[in-house]
């Protein structure tokens, strides 16, 4: 019940907060928001988020939720907001939680979440992984930046990963995703 009210509660909140329009990379912020309070704190159960969401908030056709699962079964909504169009996705039978954004500033975005994954908290340690770059031919340059937490004993770890895009006609330009991950 906890999960259905701060997703309701936060939602309703991201969509509505009038804070949104002095913050000059409002877009960043709104997706930083939306990754932290669904994917990053419900990453110990994300079927509990999918059947919250599933009670509150409509979403896609499969077929269009096809597109933010890469070939999985599951479920995908829109948070539509005047700061533009954001997709919140859970593949089934997979530990993972994704937020999309149509269009958010790269750098904005990469350094919210960078503050937001760099530090992990105690006793966990955060880990940076991966960062680099590649082109693509639907995004152009994009950008990926991958974070773990975790214990060194322990094999079950956090893991937090942020792709984005500077092309301004990039299908997405941010697309950042939370898993559990076993090593």
């Amino acid at each position: 019940m906890r999960t259905f009210t701060t997703l309701s509660a936060v939602l309703a909140l991201l969509i509505a907060a009038p804070s949104y329009a002095a913050d000059p990379d409002a877009k960043a912020t709104f997706f930083s928001n939306i990754y932290a309070s669904l994917c990053m704190r419900n990453i110990n159960d994300f079927e509990v988020l999918r059947a919250n969401l599933l009670k509150s908030h409509p979403r896609f056709p499969p077929e269009q939720a096809a597109h933010f699962l890469n070939g999985k079964e599951g479920d995908a909504w829109p948070v539509t907001s005047s700061l533009g169009e954001f997709v919140i996705a859970l593949p089934k039978g997979m530990k993972l939680c994704a937020v999309y954004a149509r269009r958010a500033t790269q750098d904005d975005v990469e350094r919210k979440f960078v503050d937001l994954v760099s530090v992990a908290p105690t006793p966990l340690q955060s880990e940076k992984r991966t960062d680099e770059k590649r082109n693509t031919d639907s995004n152009g340059e994009a950008h990926t930046i991958v974070f773990v937490w975790g214990l060194p004993t322990v094999k079950r770890k956090l893991m937090f990963a942020l792709t984005t895009s500077a092309k301004e006609d990039a299908q997405i330009q941010a697309y950042a995703t939370a898993t559990v991950i076993s090593e």
